[in-house]
């Protein structure tokens, strides 16, 4: 029995192979630079330490409700969560 023709399909693979590497790759390329060199100048209106300190409590106070929000909605879940195993449990462990 002669190897010759798995050496040959061997050698094919490899010369496909090295073609697939030559071949470029479109999720490699550069993205281009839209923005490259472009700079927006962003203009704000002079405020006093009084409106800046409102802001800012204003964006302090919103991110706390949405925090609170957040935490409720989470143990909210883990509770129904928690009731719905305690039932599922409660209804396979009973005789029928």
């Amino acid at each position: 029995m002669s190897s010759a023709g798995h050496v040959a399909d061997m050698m094919v693979r490899m010369k496909a192979n090295r073609e697939l590497r030559k071949r470029s790759n479109p999720f490699k390329k550069e993205e281009d630079k839209i923005y490259e060199g472009k700079h927006i100048q962003l203009k704000f209106r002079k405020v006093s330490p009084q409106q800046k300190r409102f802001f800012q409590l204003k964006i302090n106070r919103e991110n706390e409700k949405r925090i609170i929000f957040e935490r409720i909605g989470t143990i909210a879940f883990v509770v129904l969560f928690i009731i719905g195993f305690i039932w599922l449990v409660g209804f396979m462990t009973t005789p029928t």
